[in-house]
């Protein structure tokens, strides 16, 4: 059991470092106050009652997807980008990859990260009086 308290640890100690907990108290207090907003809010708009249980469902789906952005990406003062991995675990995990057959292992390429050709644009169809005749 030694090994599996190692690796919790080393695993609490990487959320620590990727800054999640921290990414994961901010979401939640600003989830919270927004729902208490909401709540205050919606009744004097005559909004229906399904809205606010719409903000509460949405808080908590964007939770996770909250604390996945945060594991990936740092945001510092150069701009938002992606947290280095840590100085022991880029080789492992460049092995881990390896080791996957050609089937499994992640394609470089992606849909929605390559840049788009521009289609040249289309002929201009002849306008109608071209065609037309005229009755003078």
């Amino acid at each position: 059991m030694p090994d599996g308290a190692h690796k919790l640890q080393g695993w609490f100690a990487e959320l620590r470092r990727r800054k999640v907990f921290r990414v994961a108290v901010v979401y939640a207090v600003a989830a919270w106050l927004l729902i208490q907003v909401a709540d205050a809010v919606f009744e004097p708009l005559g909004l229906p009652a399904w809205t606010l249980k719409l903000v509460i469902v949405l808080a908590l789906l964007g939770f996770p997807l909250a604390c996945a952005l945060a594991w990936a990406f740092d945001v510092t003062p150069r701009g938002i980008e992606r947290t280095p991995p840590a100085p022991g675990a880029a080789a492992e995990s460049t092995v881990a990859v390896a080791r996957l057959p050609p089937a499994r292992r992640p394609r470089p390429s992606s849909r929605l990260l390559k840049p788009r050709r521009r289609r040249p644009p289309s002929p201009r169809p002849p306008s109608p009086s071209r065609y037309c005749r005229s009755r003078t």
